[in-house]
């Protein structure tokens, strides 16, 4: 009982840290979507879009063959407590060799969680990112 009462008390001084991206992939094409839910209250550049696009290319990337893939910032959304960014993406033209990046908000929390779910056709990843990683190979 008295475990339960503290862990409760621990969890009411401390707030999750996490997000999660999804990253949809359509080969042969070469177009793709990008999806990066936050919340609102952690991220450091709001609702300013000069702000969210020049920190999303400080902490996020996506790459193929060691080359970086373009990502262009479409704009965000509130839903509650949560902010949505979204950004379209060109060039990977098939599913290997594809490295993600995803350190958004690891630069103010250490205990930062960030969550990855990658579809590009038929295949489906997942990754997770603590503060502190650099990219990793799907």
């Amino acid at each position: 009982m008295v475990i339960v009462a503290l862990l409760g008390m621990t969890l009411a001084w401390h707030p999750l840290h996490a997000s999660s991206a999804t990253i949809v992939i359509t080969p042969g094409s070469a177009r793709g979507t990008v999806s990066i839910r936050v919340f609102a209250d952690d991220f450091p550049p709001g609702r300013d879009s000069v702000r969210i696009v020049r920190y999303l290319r400080e902490r996020f990337s996506l790459m193929q063959d060691r080359k970086p893939i373009t990502l262009t910032y479409e704009g965000h959304r509130l839903e509650g407590d949560t902010q949505t960014l979204e950004l379209s993406l060109a060039g990977p033209t098939h599913c290997s060799n594809l490295e993600v990046w995803h350190g958004l908000l690891a630069d103010r929390f250490p205990d930062q969680v960030n969550l990855v779910r990658v579809r590009c056709g038929g295949r489906m990843g997942h990754l997770i990112f603590s503060a502190g990683e650099g990219p990793k190979r799907l």
